[in-house]
């Protein structure tokens, strides 16, 4: 019995010794070191911090040292993907971003964080499961920690890295030097996350632009739009789609452009020829569009030497100066112009040279085209005179005989 008495009485004595150690090791009101990434401020229902949801994370309960206003953290590094957690709208360490048409990840990392570095998209794909960054669906909802607040992704530097989506250079690479970068679209952006406005997205604009021209069937317009969109973002699959679309109704239209030249009804080539306009087939239509206007200025001429109606030599003039329009970026315009003064020329010697006096008159029909034309060619003006004085000696002598 007095063992037993002795026994209890040591267990009493180390149990007390233990609690008093303890006591002196751990006390109630000292403050927990920081971690590197601070816990969000935002929490739950049950009292406790929301931690991490990978390996490691553990709720705490929540005691007067583990909260910190939100001005007062200061993130230090982007977190891991493993201790990072995904939240709702309705925390305040995330927003809820709606993808709009055309949108890539890269692009909306570059809104918000003004980077689109490899760690930052691999994070917000994790996130949000995405496996296509280019190919984003509209309408879908993507979950983006807020930058800079409360341990969550830091703020990056717009000047250099916040190109990357329209194809410059990403993490690892040298933009020291923007170059061609610098653009105005660039600056405006810059200055519209300094002002807390919504940054121009240069892609979007163009894919907006190029449908609203296609749907007005304005090929060329559309064309160009779909083009500067692809330039930044050679991936997207709309951009091939929407310009293989319109080359492919472009040259249908071309076609039947020169179906009508060649029988020579150029007011529908013109008409045809002008929805063909777009960059891979200016040369060919700005040379047809030309030919055309210019075969109708030479049929106004003709019926103006017949009727004398100066509405019809005006008419001729106005589609004369319609040919020249395409002309200063036509050399194939240059060289039609040329051979046709060239050939109406010569052909006006040879019925002025003729056996037949008759022909004299088909002279001066040759080289007046060949004036109205061209005023100044070679010595037209003076062979139509001497070829008019000639036709009017004729007749007075035919009136005599």
């Amino acid at each position: 019995m007095r063992n037993i008495i002795i026994f209890v009485s040591v267990l009493i004595f180390a149990g007390v010794t233990g609690c008093a150690i303890e006591h002196q090791s751990f006390p109630a009101k000292a403050a927990r070191p920081h971690p590197e990434s601070p816990h969000p401020t935002g929490s739950d229902s049950s009292g406790t911090i929301a931690g991490g949801s990978g390996p490691g994370s553990l709720a705490l309960p929540e005691t007067e040292s583990d909260t910190e206003p939100a001005s007062e953290a200061k993130p230090q590094r982007i977190p891991s993907l493993d201790a990072h957690h995904v939240k709702t709208d309705t925390n305040k360490s995330n927003i809820i971003h709606t993808v709009e048409p055309g949108e890539t990840l890269s692009q909306i990392a570059v809104h918000y964080y003004g980077s689109c570095k490899d760690e930052l998209l691999h994070l917000l794909k994790s996130i949000n499961e995405i496996h296509e960054t280019d190919s984003l669906q509209a309408g879908r909802q993507l979950i983006l920690p807020l930058p800079a607040v409360d341990g969550g992704i830091p703020p990056v530097l717009t000047t250099t890295s916040a190109t990357c989506a329209n194809g410059s250079p990403k993490s690892g690479q040298s933009t020291d030097s923007p170059g061609k970068d610098a653009t105005a679209v660039d600056k405006r952006s810059g200055m519209a996350r300094e002002n807390g406005e919504e940054a121009p997205d240069p892609f979007n604009d163009q894919m907006a632009k190029g449908l609203v021209a296609l749907k007005k069937r304005d090929y060329r317009t559309a064309h160009r739009a779909f083009s500067a969109a692809a330039e930044g973002h050679r991936k997207d699959s709309r951009c091939s789609k929407y310009l293989k679309e319109i080359e492919a109704i472009a040259n249908h239209h071309f076609e039947n452009g020169l179906s009508f030249y060649r029988k020579r009804n150029y007011v529908g080539a013109i008409a045809e020829i002008e929805k063909a306009c777009i960059p891979p087939l200016e040369v060919q239509t700005t040379e047809y569009l030309f030919k055309s206007h210019f075969e109708i200025a030479m049929k106004k001429f003709l019926r103006y030497r017949r009727t004398g109606n100066k509405r019809d030599f005006d008419q001729a003039q106005n589609s004369l100066n319609r040919a020249r329009a395409y002309q200063a970026s036509c050399t194939g315009c240059n060289d039609y112009e040329e051979i046709f003064k060239k050939t109406h020329y010569n052909n006006g010697i040879k019925y002025f040279t003729g056996d037949n006096g008759e022909g004299m008159d088909k002279a001066v029909e040759e080289w007046e085209k060949v004036r109205f034309i061209d005023p100044g060619y070679k010595d037209v003006t003076e062979n139509i005179d001497q070829a008019q004085f000639l036709l009017k000696k004729l007749r007075n002598l035919k009136k005599v005989s």
